[in-house]
């Protein structure tokens, strides 16, 4: 396969472009040629067609694809004027690559044009074809997999010009269609047009969309902070209230709740699928369990503890296995001191067998001990989202985020960066031996979080969502590789494909839209383009005030330069949820030492005092210096306005008042002025006996002349 498959872009160059010139230089073409211009960097690059003569190699020209770095121009002759002596003019066809299944063949029907001749490279390592006048070819390939198909075109004076495309090989499809938790559901109709079902948790309801027009069609309240939407058996829509411990079953026919589960008080269900056999499954994040529900009633069958911070499930084409993906992963050995052990650590998913709901095995998707560069890092998986499992069972892939936690001043003298702190993967399951498949695993560049991942139905492409940079990554998960990425709304959390594999579906979870991307270009032409053709909205009235919706989706975003380089690092990358990750840090390179990770609900920015456990931040707009030299953007206020006085210093003059995206950002989290409820109490949300004693010990102990009040503290920022 050529090298340039390997490069992460969104309109990738192939490795037989030549250089012409470097940012701010001209771009000049041989004379009479017509040629695709590339501009970016080895990461990210733009391009532009059908050029001729010459073009500024400047963003003025191409827009910047890669903010702070140095940039080039390459270029790629599509066609030519001819060689002289009366030749034929070089101009290459287009080519249609239809998917086509392992061992059938592939057929390029292509028209001949008296004078040139015809070469063709299939990518699979079989030989060039000899140059020829027929332009049509036929091509059988044997094994699955995303193969790079090109055709040189030469005339009578040598000159040539060639295209490339990509032709799809998928492997044997299974009986079944795996499933995972997500925040979209697509609703098949008879005689009626699909429809999109989406969550919206900051407005309690769900949106519905429909698959022809785009266009919502309804938005239906449910419980509070709805996060997963299913289909069930009968129709009927199924969706997880994280914070009413609530299931609401809606009736697609009247477009309205028709049922509500009551669960656990406070037990924060999350994840939930339907397996083949109807059986519903959902995590109860809180309390750490997996239930078993029955279909038709939704009452328990079965229960098995999973232990904390579970969240994301799915479950296989055949309803056998259900594989538990447990979102924070558990500390290192040694994490919260100057030597972690990362020897043996990994994330977690939990292979569960459907039918008893016995645990099968615990995965380990491994700590990553690559050297840290520009385009991979080390690393623990961290974050982990629903696993996406192949349509013949043989594979799943597990989005998340790699935190390098073993990295730092005080533990390998390497100061936490913009880029490998923490990085987006993907990571390969073989479901035959329910390990990780280490070698295959995928470093999204310029990207920190992999939030949820979707097979295309044929098996031959995978989506994976990137929060931080607004983007889905487009992956061979044959090979284990990157082809492209494409730019959809903020914050996107779920990825669904359409039952005719056509339409992909985005949640765009802080931009309260879902993007619709076409994937005929890809599938049916076999181009490296993913358009989006509709971007409805799925929310009709935003229940978050202007000011703190500002502040929230700055807080998950990173793609925004002013607040971080390269499109790695948000707030949320570690404060998911406005949670915490589980990590302990070193930030020994910033003047702090080790700092973990604290959640921020309850907390109402500086409502308990000051910020970390290092107290180093008097007000929550001092984040602008961490925005600046930590995650590496070039921040939320001037540099005339952060260098006046001390108050590029923490503690130093008030930021507040200065920046409107700033102060946006202390009113979301000054928002958060409430904990979760705690699944320790009874069913019905009442104390225990136990806690009530307690209770009652806490008060005739005078605890609360330092625990007092609702937070539980007489922290502020003026007492300490």
């Amino acid at each position: 396969t050529p090298a340039w498959w390997w490069r992460r872009s969104s309109a990738t160059p192939p490795s037989s472009a030549v250089e012409c010139g470097n940012e701010g230089q001209t771009c000049t073409l041989p004379a009479g040629a017509t040629a695709t211009v590339w501009f970016g960097a080895s990461s990210t690059w733009v391009s532009k067609t059908g050029v001729t003569g010459s073009v500024a190699c400047n963003t003025a020209s191409f827009g910047d694809p890669a903010a702070g770095v140095a940039k080039r121009c390459i270029y790629e002759v599509t066609s030519t004027g001819g060689g002289g002596g009366g030749s034929t003019p070089v101009s290459v066809p287009s080519i249609a690559a239809p998917l086509i299944a392992a061992g059938a063949t592939a057929r390029y029907e292509l028209a001949s044009t008296a004078g040139l001749t015809y070469s063709w490279n299939f990518g699979d390592g079989s030989a060039d074809t000899a140059f020829s006048a027929t332009a049509a070819s036929t091509h059988t390939f044997a094994v699955p997999g995303i193969y790079g198909v090109t055709l040189t075109v030469r005339n009578a004076s040598g000159s040539t010009a060639n295209r490339t495309v990509l032709q799809a090989v998928r492997g044997p499809l299974g009986t079944g269609r795996a499933a995972g938790s997500s925040a979209l559901a697509l609703e098949a109709r008879t005689n009626a047009s699909a429809r999109i079902w989406v969550a919206n948790p900051d407005n309690d309801t769900i949106g519905v969309i429909d698959g022809v027009s785009n266009a919502r069609v309804a938005e239906i309240p449910v419980g509070k902070s709805p996060r997963s939407v299913a289909i069930a058996g009968d129709g009927r829509v199924w969706v997880t209230n994280k914070d009413s411990a609530t299931i609401s079953i809606i009736n697609p026919a009247t477009l309205a709740v028709a049922q509500t589960i009551n669960l656990r008080a406070n037990s924060q269900p999350h994840g939930l699928v339907f397996a083949a056999s109807g059986s519903a499954f959902v995590v109860l994040e809180a309390t750490g369990q997996l239930l078993k529900l029955d279909p038709a009633t939704g009452a328990a069958q079965a229960a098995l503890a999973i232990g904390s911070h579970a969240r994301h499930m799915a479950v296989t084409p055949n309803g056998a296995t259900v594989l538990v993906s447990r979102f924070i992963t558990p500390a290192l050995p040694g994490e919260s001191t100057a030597a972690v052990n990362q020897a043996g650590a990994g994330g977690e998913v939990l292979a569960v067998n459907a039918a008893t709901l016995a645990l099968t095995k615990t995965i380990k998707i491994q700590h990553s001990d690559k050297v840290d560069n520009e385009v991979q890092g080390a690393g623990i998986p961290n974050y982990l989202g629903a696993a996406a499992i192949a349509p013949d069972g043989n594979s799943a892939w597990v989005p998340s985020k790699q935190d390098n936690v073993g990295r730092g001043t005080l533990r390998n003298g390497q100061g936490l960066n913009f880029q490998n702190a923490v990085r987006a993967i993907s990571s390969r399951i073989d479901m035959a031996t329910l390990a990780e498949d280490y070698s295959r695993r995928v470093d999204h560049d310029n990207s920190s979080l992999g939030s949820a991942a979707v097979y295309h139905p044929t098996g031959a492409y995978l989506f994976v969502a990137l929060e931080t940079s607004r983007q889905v990554a487009v992956l061979d998960p044959v090979a284990g590789r990157e082809l492209l990425k494409v730019d959809v709304g903020r914050a996107p959390q779920a990825v669904s494909v359409s039952a005719d594999g056509l339409r992909l579906y985005v949640q765009n979870f802080m931009g309260r839209t879902v993007s619709v991307l076409d994937l005929n270009p890809l599938l049916n032409q076999g181009l490296l383009s993913v358009p989006v053709i509709a971007t409805p909205s799925s929310v009709a009235t935003e229940k978050l005030s202007a000011q703190v919706l500002l502040g929230k989706q700055h807080f998950y975003d990173a793609r925004d330069t002013r607040l971080a380089r390269d499109s790695y690092m948000s707030c949320a990358s570690c404060h998911s949820d406005a949670g915490h990750d589980g990590r302990t840090w070193d930030f020994t390179g910033f003047g702090e030492g080790l700092r973990n990770t604290p959640a921020l609900k309850g907390r109402a920015a500086t409502g308990q005092g000051f910020v970390h456990w290092s107290a180093n931040f008097d007000e929550l707009q001092d984040f602008e210096g961490q925005i600046r030299n930590f995650a590496g953007g070039t921040g939320l206020m001037s540099d005339t306005q952060f260098n006046t006085g001390t108050r590029n210093t923490p503690l130093g003059d008030k930021k507040a008042g200065l920046s409107t995206d700033l102060d946006a950002m202390a009113a979301y989290l000054a928002s958060l002025n409430t904990f979760d409820n705690s699944p320790a109490r009874n069913a019905d949300g009442t104390l225990t006996a136990a806690a009530a004693a307690g209770k009652t010990v806490f008060s005739n102990a005078n605890c609360a002349s330092c625990h007092g009040g609702l937070g539980f503290t007489n922290s502020n920022n003026s007492a300490g």
